[in-house]
């Protein structure tokens, strides 16, 4: 009788467990779902975190945008600055940075031009505005003043940072813009805005070291933006590439769209042509090996 008692019981305790688990499978994946619900709703804007260079026109061209409209942030960014440079004439975005004033109009300016593009989406059944440009993060770094709003998400883009630097070095012959030209989109470590690198070591730099500084500056600043607007840890998704884009790297910024990528699998995939010395297309060794060459 013990015996026969002790079988009913263990097969009692095997079903009970697995029950358990399967209630346990069922919840984490309506967890799941309502978390993807609550990220995805809550993206009417999406923007790239990205040093340039690293995809964001293939994914922006790649992703089957339903219902998103191409909204270009360069051009507000230009019309706030604007109003600035009559203060000071001879600066530009980058060297505003801690000016208390351009953040507070910054802030405003940002809820401003969100409400007026989701009033422009909502009139021709759009819901989803997104740039993946990297002069949103680039600059004078207003894009706080974005991602401290509640409807906006990122896509991270990240990239070897030997890579990303090489391709700047290959396409851009003279250096990073904002030494020669005070380009708006580009940085250099000309005031307190920097993280890194102290200013007068950036002489001592050469042209690819300098590039290299920019990737590892911008990762520092992102770094720091996630201390300030602690929401954006749940609200990004992060796309980590070497040599080639994949479905999964198109879905995981779609999925920002509350959707999937649609499409041929290999119309999603891409091998990126990388211009170094009259080679489109080396071979990743030869990449690294070319970087290193600029090493001192």
């Amino acid at each position: 009788m013990r015996i026969g008692r002790s079988g009913v019981s263990m097969s009692m305790i095997t079903c009970l467990f697995a029950t358990i688990l399967i209630l346990l499978r069922v919840f984490q994946c309506d967890c799941l779902r309502s978390l993807e619900s609550r990220v995805s709703d809550t993206c009417k804007f999406v923007l790239a975190w990205t040093a340039g260079h690293e995809g964001t026109t293939f994914l922006s061209s790649q992703i089957p945008y339903r219902n998103v409209s191409h909204v270009d942030f360069e051009f507000e960014n230009q019309r706030l600055l604007e109003g600035w440079e009559r203060h000071t004439p001879s600066c530009h975005q980058r060297n505003l940075e801690n000016i208390e004033e351009w953040h507070t109009a910054s802030r405003k300016a940002a809820k401003m031009n969100l409400a007026k593009w989701t009033s422009e989406m909502k009139g021709t059944g759009q819901t989803v505005g997104m740039d993946l440009g990297h002069h949103v993060c680039a600059g004078c770094l207003w894009f706080d003043a974005y991602a401290e709003q509640e409807d906006v998400c990122v896509a991270r883009i990240r990239r070897n940072p030997l890579l990303t630097a090489l391709s700047f070095n290959s396409t851009f012959r003279t250096g990073p813009a904002c030494e020669v030209h005070n380009a708006k989109w580009s940085i250099c470590p000309s005031n307190d805005s920097v993280l890194l690198l102290p200013p007068d070591v950036w002489a001592q730099l050469n042209k690819f070291q300098k590039w290299l500084w920019m990737t590892d500056e911008l990762e520092a600043r992102w770094q720091q933006l996630l201390k300030r607007v602690p929401r954006l840890r749940h609200n990004h998704v992060q796309v980590e590439w070497d040599q080639e884009f994949t479905v999964e790297h198109v879905d995981a910024v779609a999925s920002l769209l509350g959707e999937e990528a649609h499409g041929n699998p290999d119309s999603l995939t891409h091998v990126v042509k990388h211009h170094v010395n009259g080679d489109k297309r080396p071979a990743y060794g030869t990449l690294v090996d070319e970087a290193k060459s600029y090493e001192r």
